[in-house]
């Protein structure tokens, strides 16, 4: 939980900065650029929109996140109580 909270942080300040850092390489539409958003929408979708844009940071670190996400299921699933003889 501590590295999906630490990730988490790392995700939303690289979703925040993709569209600046795109119009920062030069001229581009809007949006593509300022009016791009990926902070408020679900991760699928921002992987979506990220691989379309072709952000590829943005694709990193959201898949990562998602993949954070179904390690902590999955290891939840693996510390239940069982039955010894």
């Amino acid at each position: 939980m501590i590295l999906a909270a630490l990730w988490y942080q790392v995700d939303c300040a690289c979703r925040r900065s993709a569209p600046w850092y795109s119009l920062g390489r030069g001229p581009i539409s809007a949006e593509k650029s300022i009016l791009l958003d990926y902070v408020s929408n679900m991760s699928i979708i921002s992987l979506g929109k990220a691989l379309q844009n072709k952000h590829s940071s943005v694709a990193l670190t959201v898949a990562s996140g998602l993949l954070i996400q179904l390690m902590t299921v999955v290891s939840t699933g693996l510390l239940s109580a069982a039955l010894v003889k």
